[in-house]
């Protein structure tokens, strides 16, 4: 077996992964990041009316019906 290797003292960790990158977007890629979110958002909150009426109006029903 070898023995494991220690980092020598004068290199400090970095803060980040050697592995990341930033990515620059531009004008026309941020635009189309915000248009994208908004859909989403919108798609989202489209949803979550759609099932709060259906609940509602299952919920009416059972009401009306007595049980």
């Amino acid at each position: 077996m070898t023995e494991p290797t220690e980092k020598p003292e004068s290199q400090p960790e970095p803060a980040y992964s050697e592995f990341t990158e930033t990515v620059k977007l531009t004008p026309e890629e941020e635009t189309a990041r915000k248009r994208r979110n908004l859909v989403i958002a919108f798609g989202l909150v489209a949803f979550c009316v759609l099932i709060a009426v259906t609940t509602m109006v299952r919920m009416s029903s059972n009401y009306s019906s007595g049980l």
